[in-house]
């Protein structure tokens, strides 16, 4: 850090703390682990004590349980030690650490808990509830999950409920998916907006259509019934062959997911065909497969879950996770506000 820049902190955290004037302006202090933004904040609060504001009037609230009772214990230790070596304010520090217990130093969710059970009238609310801790959450999202799956399999699934599944996400990813929804319903509505899909039954009538004949001229024009082609068109043909069995609502995903039109250039020898032949064959299989990501389902699907997991999506058994980001891609950023 340049001296100039060293000289800039250095003001700026003076005034977040609340000297200068800092108590009459709003400050955002937002900077990485470990930079000292609870230190700044202690000493804003510290501040607001010596300038005269009661205890009960300074609001200090964090994210979790954890750090709220940290910074209750530093807020308590700044005060005594103020106290201390406090002169002519003594006295207020002194009074200031009596009535500790009446800051509102705390969670967003006890912050807002305290203000329901004041007006729990007016807030439509039972009075004596309570805040669920994490594991409570746990136990009533696993029962309401429960609850709703078996509704939904007693009947046809929903179209974005199959089409997860047949892309490959098992009932267990959903579960987390249905968690991270749980825990960023705020910015729900701001989810990625649906692709449409396109032309997909039109595009199942083609492969159809090809599957057929990609038999029949491997039936009629290989010339060797143990070329490797041959296996790789007849998977091709069974799996276009399993859409009758899925609900129409799942064909659509379980087509772009997991049906790959065969043969590819590493099946079967030319020499085992009629000329021209497996060339052929090759070539209309390439572009029904080039065709396949401009459909929406598949993707759509991937995005959605990535947008709300943050972490890369399996779609069908055959693709691999991406590696987790390491320590060298990650940042740390957290925010902590005083008020009075």
């Amino acid at each position: 850090m340049t001296q100039r820049a060293s000289t800039r902190d250095a003001r700026d955290r003076s005034f977040a703390r609340g000297r200068d004037a800092g108590l009459d302006a709003t400050c955002l202090v937002e900077a990485g682990a470990g930079t000292g933004k609870t230190s700044v904040l202690i000493d804003r609060m510290l501040s607001l004590v010596l300038s005269g504001t009661s205890v009960s009037r300074i609001v200090a609230i964090t994210f979790t349980e954890k750090a709220a009772g940290e910074l209750r214990v530093r807020f308590r230790s700044g005060l005594e030690e103020a106290a201390r070596n406090g002169g002519e304010e003594k006295e207020q520090l002194d009074a200031a650490v009596r009535e500790i217990d009446r800051a509102q130093v705390g969670t967003i969710h006890g912050f807002c808990a305290g203000l329901l059970r004041e007006r729990p009238v007016e807030a439509g609310v039972d009075p004596s509830f309570g805040v669920a801790d994490e594991l409570r959450q746990t136990i009533l999202l696993d029962s309401a999950w429960e609850k709703w799956l078996r509704g939904e399999l007693a009947r046809d699934l929903p179209l974005a409920v199959a089409e997860a599944r047949a892309l490959g996400f098992g009932l267990r990813k959903i579960r987390d998916l249905a968690g991270k929804l749980v825990e960023a319903r705020d910015v729900v509505h701001l989810m990625p907006s649906r692709v449409d899909p396109g032309d997909v039954q039109g595009f199942i009538g083609e492969l159809k259509a090809e599957a057929r004949e990609f038999v029949e001229l491997a039936r009629t024009r290989a010339t060797d019934p143990g070329d490797k082609a041959i296996p790789a068109i007849l998977d091709f043909a069974r799996a276009v062959e399993t859409l009758e069995l899925l609900p129409e609502e799942a064909r659509a995903a379980f087509t772009l997911a997991r049906i790959v039109p065969a043969p590819s250039k590493r099946h079967g020898r030319k020499t085992n065909w009629d000329e021209g032949v497996l060339d052929e064959l090759r070539g209309r299989a390439s572009r029904l497969r080039e065709r396949r990501p401009t459909f929406g389902p598949e993707r759509d699907t991937t995005r959605r879950w990535n947008s709300f997991s943050g972490s890369p999506a399996t779609c069908g058994p055959t693709r691999r996770r991406s590696p987790e980001p390491g320590p060298s891609t990650s940042r740390t950023s957290s925010r902590k506000h005083a008020t009075s």
